[in-house]
């Protein structure tokens, strides 16, 4: 009997259109397998926190976060104003609680910011956030690092790790615990009407219109 016949008929080579088949379906799954589980391996703990390797995870709908942030800028002239991302006019509601509660968006935010003082022949020197939120249960923390200069980190968080650093620990701060140590208060106040009462409410409109916006 030919070789081919004994028990059976003989297996068939895959051809080259059936392989690359093959290979995308493979490849394809193996990535979506992964994808949603790359923060495990890629970026530092806390990533409902800090949000690297957030989107696209299976747990990103499984968390709450709420507080505020306000941008502490200085001029060359040392003229200081502080800026409040809800109260701008030329930002629409869902833009303002993702400009908020994501780094990502803050960062890129404080760019365009930047850009109309520029515009507005008001370079600026520094750029601080100041903020405070509350993750699920656990004790209140700044978000952002109020010591880091923001300008200073402008265009450089588009690529994540492993492509690039991470910014915890440079202007974004690490996890907060889920309680304070026994005896120790807040780390910051989640309801604070500092920067409510330091904000100009024409500050925007200013900027605006020296930038030649309308």
């Amino acid at each position: 009997l030919p070789e081919g016949g004994r028990g059976g008929r003989g297996g068939r080579a895959l051809g080259w259109a059936q392989c690359g088949v093959l290979l995308f379906v493979g490849g394809f799954c193996t990535f979506h397998l992964l994808y949603p589980l790359r923060h495990f391996a890629l970026y530092p703990a806390g990533v409902s926190w800090h949000e690297e390797g957030h989107l696209g995870a299976w747990h990103m709908k499984l968390r709450s976060k709420h507080g505020w942030v306000a941008l502490v800028a200085v001029e060359q002239d040392g003229k200081r104003t502080v800026y409040l991302p809800q109260m701008d006019p030329m930002a629409n509601g869902k833009q303002k609680k993702k400009i908020v509660s994501r780094p990502h968006a803050l960062l890129l935010y404080a760019t365009e910011l930047a850009k109309l003082h520029i515009v507005a022949n008001r370079s600026l020197t520094s750029l601080h956030a100041h903020s405070c939120f509350a993750l699920n249960a656990r004790a209140p923390l700044p978000l952002f690092t109020p010591e880091a200069d923001l300008l200073d980190h402008l265009g450089s968080y588009e690529l994540l790790p492993p492509f690039s650093s991470s910014a915890v620990g440079v202007w974004l701060t690490g996890q907060p615990p889920v309680a304070n140590a026994a005896g120790a208060s807040d780390a910051c106040t989640l309801h604070d009407p500092t920067y409510n009462m330091r904000a100009d409410p024409n500050a925007f409109r200013r900027l605006h219109q020296q930038a030649g916006l309308r």
